[in-house]
């Protein structure tokens, strides 16, 4: 599981993974993440990409501070939905039986 590489490059736990973007309307897609990787999953916003670029714009224009501010107002206008792993031990297995049959390939 590419979270688990991150962990070990990283050397530190990840608790928590953002996802954004378009995909994330499908609400199973964001269940299935959180089961699969066992962490808590923070869907949103869904207009990312315009809403980074936007906001970008806004700094180099000088209407806002920096990034620290352009992240503070983008968190308090759109909302987002919050996904915990379920189904634990069932993920589990299903995963190490993936890995078993990857090693086989």
């Amino acid at each position: 599981m590419s979270v688990d590489g991150m962990e070990e490059t990283l050397g530190r736990k990840i608790n928590k993974i953002h996802m954004v973007g378009g995909g994330i309307k499908d609400s199973m897609v964001c269940q299935f993440t959180a089961n699969a990787s066992g962490r808590t999953v923070i869907a949103g916003p869904v207009e990312a990409t315009s809403t980074g670029n936007a906001v970008m714009q806004l700094i180099a224009l000088g209407k806002l501070k920096d990034i620290t501010e352009a992240r503070r107002i983008i968190k308090n206008s759109f909302p987002v939905k919050v996904y915990e792993p379920q189904d634990g031990a069932d993920w589990a297995a299903a995963y190490e039986k993936f890995k078993k049959l990857a090693k086989m390939s």
